[in-house]
């Protein structure tokens, strides 16, 4: 009762799309008839012969049951000619040769026998009370002459369209999802959604097999009929694969091992159609009809009753309300000779409990059964689908909330941002303008220093031999140009005493040895780091100060963020002219460089370098984790003016 309350809906659902399209469609037949002017034999009408020279009565109740082997000829004399334009529908031939009178008019032979291949054969117009004969070779088969129906073309088509009207709907539909879940598993590439697509246009070629009596009539070949038992071992490998995808393997791996099983069965009966017809046709058809397919059923009705207990969702409740009424349809199809006795035997005939004989039996309509199980594995499908859509909605809202507070966020680090850039710039220039000043004040103090030891006391001894001069003026005039010249020595010695204190801050800024204060920061840096720095020094041609300022920074620049976000320990360094370029490599072995964008340090390295024409480059090489490569132009001291 729980089960009825919680799923009582589905279940209505379920009985009315079993229930109303069976029952229109009885009605649909009921109310149109084609042939009802058409002629039909009936087998005790014919004649048959074996060659022994006689001819003899077919009896159908002696000779119907009757396997035989060799060539048989069976006559009978047509009716007279009531239509315009009369055809001759035959049925129920494994081969045939037709003859009106002695003359031929059909023949038939196939590769694949297959009994329910049709034939529409066209009569001349003065066919009455002729005689028509038909050879047909039996292989270890019933004997039987075939069926004929003598009508119009159009009724004689007219009455297989009838009789496959659920067959072609239901096959026009499965083929619509079929091609339905080949575009859901193009997209998300799921293995459910690829063998739900199969099963679907195995019920496709299933119909079309079942009503080959119309569709026969657009081929003079049935060997697509001829082999639809051996796709339904395929057809039961793709509902077992998809039941387990959806479901799992179930107990003892049940599912896996039956669908192996069927596999092993789509391929003896590939193997027995193809070489051994007779065979296939007497027994591999029967086994997988009859023994194979219900055994294969019982175990999956089975399993999903057990399968819907243990789990008690929608989607195993789906597949066993499929499976339950596939098997009940199925049921009725293979016990319809007994409930059939018993109905003739039990109910009388005022109850005209034929007209269930004809709902739930007449036209296969086991196939409605399969129709219901893949209208409900669409079900499970769409739940899928749908929870994927809610779980992508909800996580949608959720994005959308934290884009939002991501948004804000943003905002207000990038108004701190701001104005912690606006609080550094300005610290920056208070920084570098003390720094200015205190240059200049040591500039000056060394200046003064430098002037007060040396050129202080040349001229103040030029002061002195000056005052000694005007003394001697008048009394010694050779004494008086001797202190002369001595002043001139120590006003000369003052003056380049100035030269050598302007020339000696001239070295200071513009002719520093590279090599050594690049040798001194990797010294302090090992010291101060911890780390070790491989650095085999190479003779350098003369560079202007701005090339050995921007090199020395690039190494600066380089150590630090190595050790800082790199987390390197070791390092490799090489400086040296090649041809008219000097080559700066930078290699560690700390953490990958992953494309990251440069900062500050990095930003303005690159700008110092691209404005010397120079290339900077780094990257992840070989058995280095980061390389820094710099590649500078050789120019000559003019272009320290670029700096300016």
């Amino acid at each position: 009762m729980h089960g009825f309350r919680s799923h009582g809906l589905k279940w209505i659902l379920i009985s009315l799309l079993f229930f109303v399209p069976l029952i229109s469609l009885y009605v649909l037949e009921q109310q149109v008839k084609p042939l009802r002017n058409a002629f039909q034999s009936v087998s005790g009408n014919f004649q048959y012969t074996d060659g022994d020279g006689g001819w003899h009565n077919f009896d159908p109740d002696e000779h119907g049951e009757i396997k035989v082997t060799g060539s048989y000829w069976f006559k009978t004399n047509l009716p007279e000619n009531r239509w315009r334009d009369p055809y001759l529908y035959l049925l129920f031939v494994p081969n045939a040769e037709v003859y009106l009178e002695d003359q031929l008019i059909y023949t038939f032979a196939p590769r694949y026998e297959y009994w329910e291949h049709p034939h529409l054969i066209k009569l001349p117009d003065d066919f009455a009370g002729q005689t028509l004969m038909i050879r047909i070779d039996f292989h270890n088969q019933t004997m039987y002459p075939g069926l004929i129906t003598i009508d119009s073309p159009l009724n004689l088509i007219a009455k297989p369209v009838l009789l496959s009207d659920y067959r072609l709907v239901l096959g026009f539909t499965t083929l619509l999802i079929g091609i339905a879940g080949f575009v859901l598993y193009a997209k998300r590439r799921q293995t459910s959604y690829l063998y739900f697509s199969l099963f679907a246009l195995y019920i496709a070629q299933l119909c079309v097999a079942r009503s080959w009596f119309l569709f026969g009539l657009l081929t003079p070949s049935p060997e697509f009929a001829y082999f639809q038992d051996v796709i339904l071992a395929f057809g039961g490998y793709c509902l077992l694969r998809f039941y387990e995808s959806v479901f799992g393997t179930g107990p003892f791996h049940i599912h896996r091992r039956l669908s192996q099983a069927m596999l092993v069965m789509f391929a003896l009966l590939i193997v027995t159609s193809v070489l051994f017809s007779t065979f296939y046709m007497e027994h591999m058809t029967v086994l997988m009809q009859n023994g194979v397919a219900p055994l294969a059923m019982s175990i999956i009705l089975i399993s999903s009753i057990y399968t819907y207990r243990k789990h008690r969702d929608t989607e195993s409740s789906w597949f066993m309300a499929g499976f339950v009424i596939l098997g009940i349809s199925t049921l009725f199809y293979f016990l319809q000779p007994v409930i059939q006795w018993m109905v003739d035997w039990v109910a009388p005939e005022r109850f005209q409990l034929s007209i269930i004989d004809k709902i739930l039996y007449d036209g296969d309509r086991f196939l409605h059964g399969i129709f219901i199980l893949l209208f409900c594995m669409a079900m499970i499908m769409s739940e899928r689908i749908r929870s994927v859509y809610v779980e992508a909605q909800s996580t949608a809202e959720e994005l959308t909330q934290l884009s939002g507070s991501l948004e804000r966020l943003v905002q207000d680090r990038t108004k701190a941002l701001e104005q912690t850039n606006l609080n550094l710039r300005s610290s920056m220039q208070e920084t570098a303008e003390a720094l200015a000043e205190v240059a200049v004040l040591e500039d000056r103090n060394r200046i003064a220093q430098d002037m007060h030891d040396r050129t202080g006391h040349s001229l103040t001894a030029a002061l002195i031999q000056i005052e000694a001069a005007k003394m001697l003026a008048t009394k010694d005039t050779s004494l008086t140009l001797a202190k002369l010249e001595a002043t001139r020595e120590s006003v000369a010695s003052g003056l380049e005493s100035i030269r050598e204190t302007v020339r000696m801050m001239k070295l200071d800024y513009e002719e520093r040895s590279l090599v050594p204060s690049m040798q001194k920061l990797i010294q302090e840096t090992e010291h101060a780091m911890g780390i070790q720095v491989i650095y085999d020094p190479t003779p350098l041609p003369d560079l202007n100060a701005i090339v050995k300022k921007t090199l020395y920074l690039a190494l600066q620049e380089g150590l630090t963020n190595g050790i800082r976000h790199g987390k390197a320990s070791r390092f490799e360094f090489s400086l040296e002219a090649v041809k008219d370029t000097i080559h700066f490599q930078l290699a560690n072995n700390g953490e990958p460089y992953a494309g990251q964008h440069f900062g500050f340090g990095l930003n303005t390295m690159r700008e110092r370098i691209e404005r010397l024409n120079g290339t900077i480059h780094l990257e992840t090489k070989g058995v280095h984790a980061c390389m820094l490569s710099i590649i500078l132009p050789i120019e000559p001291d003019g272009a320290e003016s670029e700096e300016g």
